[in-house]
């Protein structure tokens, strides 16, 4: 199978703009579009790596094409829901780990068939006894943990064939089928991803399915985080519902501690512990927004020499040495997370400290990165901007007392690093 050859760029003006935090629609669209062709590189170079000879991936990768052509946009969107990425990457820079990412590409294309009206017959892999077509939802396949099955997708439907016959979907065995689940409000659609096996991309364990009444407290707190976006940061509001498209829920971390994740090879996907109020996840999703904008840039170009990506740079909201390439993903996540709580002074009584808090670990952090000599000279610029936003974020007045607890609580947490690290 061969794809065209297309050129990706941004223009000097919209690298500028991402460093500015501040991409319009036509950025962003250009970030995945290159990782949509990234993709599509990495899928096939799995094919030939695991021989022309593999049915499964050639018959789905040429029906994934076909649905191209009749609607590219829509398999864009399911590109960036199927864990394709995540998938790809492991097979070809982890062949022989011994945790695989399921082949997600018969269920993918089955799902691209079904939405641009393409009869297609695709066998699909059945991963711990259940089938998962992304965005529509998981068939329970008792019985059947390490089998396949094929989808026959015609007259826009599909059927599982099974050894024991045919089942149309939509199930009507109910407690066979659970249909995928969203939340959505406004110009925000997100899939929320509790069962498909791809999600295990983000160190940290993902949850088991959650009951429907565990999903409504998550859909409650995200929609309102949301709307206090949307009211407190608009700009940014709009730049997370273009971009943002999954949110895995994550298991309880060892230490009970909030955590919210983002991955490289999954565009657009947030990663969380359950979300405690609206204020966390909304300054979680500004987060995560921006290691995602981040990845998408350095698809571009390279902000910092490769051979001195050594873990030797401090880092202030980490305890322990970092490299340069976490320190430049620290420094711009955290200077959109200083500016939403910015934004949140007048909204939420924890705002000021937490303000105070990350802009003092940001001067900590600026006052030594621009004299990183492994930095390119698109690094440096990158840099400069930062130092700029940051200097913006300094002119804001501040209660002392918030100032004081923020610098209470970056000495205590310093303390208590240096006790973990000697003890």
């Amino acid at each position: 199978m061969t794809l065209p050859a297309r050129r990706h760029r941004l223009s000097s003006a919209q690298v500028t703009d991402i460093a500015w935090g501040r991409p319009d629609s036509r950025t962003i669209q250009a970030l995945y579009a290159a990782d949509d062709s990234r993709q599509r590189l990495l899928t096939v170079a799995t094919l030939r790596r695991h021989g022309r000879e593999d049915r499964t991936l050639v018959d789905a990768l040429s029906v994934l094409e076909a649905a191209r052509q009749r609607d590219d946009r829509c398999v864009t969107e399911l590109l960036r829901i199927g864990w394709v990425g995540p998938w790809a990457a492991g097979q070809l820079v982890r062949p022989d780990a011994a945790k695989q990412v399921a082949n997600p590409l018969g269920t993918l294309a089955a799902a691209a068939a079904l939405r641009t009206g393409i009869d297609a017959r695709l066998p699909a892999d059945v991963v711990a006894g259940e089938l998962h077509l992304p965005g529509i939802g998981t068939l329970a396949m008792t019985g059947r943990p390490d089998s396949g099955v094929i989808l026959d997708v015609h007259d826009n439907r599909i059927d599982f064939l099974l050894d024991d016959g045919r089942l149309p979907l939509p199930v009507t065995r109910t407690h066979d089928w659970s249909p995928a689940r969203s939340i959505e409000d406004g110009g925000l659609r997100l899939l929320f991803d509790d069962r498909h096996p791809g999600r295990d991309c983000f160190n940290q364990k993902p949850e088991q399915p959650l009951p429907e009444n565990t999903f409504h407290r998550w859909r409650q707190v995200i929609i309102a985080a949301w709307r206090l976006l949307s009211r407190t940061s608009p700009v940014v509001a709009n730049q997370v519902a273009q971009g943002m498209r999954v949110v895995v829920p994550l298991a309880p971390s060892a230490h009970g501690v909030a955590t919210s994740i983002s991955c490289a090879d999954a565009l657009g996907a947030i990663a969380s512990t359950a979300p405690s109020d609206p204020a966390e996840f909304a300054v979680a999703l500004v987060h995560e927004w921006s290691h995602t904008m981040l990845n998408g840039l350095l698809g571009f170009l390279r902000l910092h020499e490769p051979t001195a990506d050594r873990p030797q740079h401090v880092a202030p909201w980490r305890p322990d040495l970092r490299p340069i390439s976490g320190v430049l993903h620290g420094t711009y996540a955290f200077m959109a997370v200083a500016e939403t709580w910015r934004d949140l002074l007048a909204h939420d009584g924890r705002a000021a400290t937490e303000f105070a808090r990350r802009r003092i670990q940001l001067a900590e952090v600026l006052a030594t990165l621009p004299t990183v000599p492994a930095l390119t000279d698109q690094g440096r610029r990158f840099v400069e901007i930062l130092r700029q936003r940051h200097a913006t974020l300094m002119d804001v007045a501040l209660p002392s007392r918030a100032v004081a607890e923020a610098t209470a609580r970056i000495d205590e947490q310093r303390a208590s690093w240096a006790r973990r690290r000697t003890s």
